[in-house]
């Protein structure tokens, strides 16, 4: 059982890793990719891959950092923000071998939207040099990228100027996981075109999950992923029970659902899905 994004850093995992840890070691889990969001959690994440064998660090700065009222806003980043981030991001990742991935970076348009925030064009301007920049640190190392895309309901403008970037400044060279995508099934096409690989959640339980459970259906066995975003996105029926905080080891009620729908044993699902992230992180064992 593998976790294909999760952010353990988060205080409502962190202050509880230990149980968080065993649980999922529990149900059978072997990996965990725990996802920086920013400078801060960068460094979490690293010191929680050298306490616990399960956890693959990533390191990278989440959109949603130039999204006034999110809770990761910083309200200074600006072109000199992003050099020196990116600076602070690129010794970590020199020095530490065990980071995984870049990410969990890339463009979020959603609550720009549909919050109708002012200067939106500023703000999309600087998402896309801030992910440009993650890239190239990806191209530097040989990283996969951990890539968020999001935009508002019906709206594609993200989905393609996402693929643009990666196209124009990826050169080709770019691996990585689109998480969590909930885009157009259009741009998933071109998404898979690239190689790139599709992870899916607790989404696909949810009542206001069709167009999620969709999406599914087009992705090949050889590009699926699995994960829990934890500490979000706890699945339907726990969350009918009370539980609202996501946990790795709940990615297993999502391989439920999903081995159901392609009418696969859970078995056969888990096997696809390991040989998958390994093949995506190099790993052996």
């Amino acid at each position: 059982m593998i976790d294909s994004h999760a952010h353990l850093h988060h205080p409502q995992l962190a202050n509880d890793l230990e149980g968080v840890i065993k649980r999922f070691a529990e149900e059978g889990g072997s990996y965990i990719v725990n996802s920086a969001i920013d400078l801060e959690s960068s460094h979490i994440v690293l010191e929680q891959a050298g306490n616990y064998h399960e956890i693959l660090p990533t390191l990278g700065i989440h959109p949603e950092v130039l999204v006034p009222g999110s809770d990761v806003y910083i309200s200074s980043v600006n072109e000199g923000w992003i050099k020196k981030n990116i600076d602070v991001l690129e010794g970590l990742i020199a020095k530490h071998p065990e980071v995984t991935a870049i990410g969990e970076c890339g463009l979020d348009y959603y609550w720009v939207k549909s919050e109708r925030l002012s200067g939106s064009s500023e703000i999309f301007s600087k998402q896309k040099l801030l992910f440009t920049k993650q890239i190239e640190l990806a191209l530097k190392f040989g990283l996969p990228m951990i890539i968020h895309c999001r935009d508002e309901n019906g709206d594609k403008q993200c989905e393609a100027e996402i693929l643009e970037i990666l196209a124009k400044e990826g050169k080709g060279h770019i691996r990585g996981i689109f998480h969590s995508y909930t885009g157009s099934k259009s741009y998933l096409e071109d998404i898979l075109a690239l190689g790139y690989y599709v992870s899916f959640n607790a989404i696909l339980t949810y009542k206001t999950g069709e167009s999620v459970r969709e999406l599914l259906d087009m992705v090949p066995d050889e590009r699926l992923l699995i994960e829990s975003d934890a500490p979000l996105l706890s699945p339907q029926k726990r969350r009918s029970a009370g539980i609202k905080i996501g946990e790795p080891a709940f990615v297993d009620e999502v391989a439920d659902f999903i081995a159901k729908r392609k009418s696969y044993t859970k078995e056969k699902l888990w096997s696809i899905v390991e040989s998958n992230f390994k093949r995506l992180f190099a790993i052996s064992q």
